[in-house]
């Protein structure tokens, strides 16, 4: 079972993100900062981080890059969901790093096709 961390500062779409993707057969863990994310990532074998980019004390972009600094973690799928929806917003999650940049407010259909195709590779 592929394990995908969830990290984004809104409790609501924490929650939400967890039904879809627990009712898809992933296994998921949360977190609501950058902070958490990088215990948790020592901690367990993540398959797929859902990675918000506003969120306090570090960007998500800043985490991206960390992560892919992370010779344990190169095989980790990175997907931005966000609300950046600017050109420029999109390629800057891209060159630091991420595998898929998805718009909020997203379609759940779309994400898990995306995800479910990221596991096929």
């Amino acid at each position: 079972m592929k394990n995908i961390l969830v990290v984004d500062d809104h409790p609501e779409i924490r929650e939400m993100l967890q039904q879809i993707l627990t009712g898809a057969g992933y296994k998921v863990t949360t977190a609501e900062n950058g902070l958490r994310l990088l215990s948790i990532i020592q901690a367990d074998k993540i398959d797929l981080i859902l990675l918000d980019i506003m969120m306090q004390w570090i960007s998500g972009t800043d985490l991206c890059r960390s992560i892919r600094k992370n010779k344990k973690l190169l095989h980790t799928k990175i997907f931005f969901l966000s609300a950046k929806n600017q050109i420029a917003d999109i390629r800057a999650g891209y060159d630091a790093g991420c595998d898929e940049y998805i718009t909020k407010p997203f379609d759940p259909n779309l994400l898990l096709e995306k995800i479910n195709r990221a596991f096929e590779k």
